[in-house]
């Protein structure tokens, strides 16, 4: 499978995607993935690319003064989907900085998940400042949503 940088859908996204509807329309290259209208899909879908299996999460908020959506790229893991641990390893030395955040974040998420502290040492101690910050924003968004799902 693709890496999202190969994609010609994925390359053109961030991590973080929003756009304000009150000000623009959804861009072609959201589009694609989300359709032309923001009810197309609920918000909390989870959409995975067609072409290079990248995750994201779909939310749609509208209401007083706002009316915006958000991509955001998410890992498999997350979802309860399988991490293919060769194809993200391999990203972590890939040439575009947007694979080597994602094939972090993925790692981190399945090692953690696996509760294998020394895969993850591993991460936050990459040599590549890249790999090693988005590793780090990758432990800590898993502990805060660790926290939020076994709070009553």
């Amino acid at each position: 499978m693709l890496m999202l940088a190969d994609c010609d859908t994925c390359k053109r996204l961030f991590g973080h995607n929003f756009v304000d509807l009150r000000s623009k329309s959804i861009p072609e290259h959201l589009a694609g993935l989300i359709g032309n209208s923001p009810t197309d899909l609920a918000s909390g879908s989870i959409i995975e690319c067609p072409v290079c299996g990248t995750f994201y999460r779909y939310t749609y908020t509208c209401g007083f003064g706002e009316n915006d959506i958000e991509l955001h790229r998410i890992a498999p893991n997350e979802i309860g989907r399988p991490t293919d641990i060769d194809k993200f390893t391999r990203g972590l030395n890939h040439v575009s900085p947007e694979v080597r955040r994602y094939s972090a974040l993925c790692l981190v998420d399945y090692y953690l998940s696996q509760e294998n502290d020394d895969a993850v040492e591993e991460l936050l101690n990459h040599p590549d400042s890249t790999v090693r910050s988005a590793s780090e924003a990758a432990a800590t968004y898993c502990e805060i949503r660790e926290e939020l799902n076994s709070s009553p």
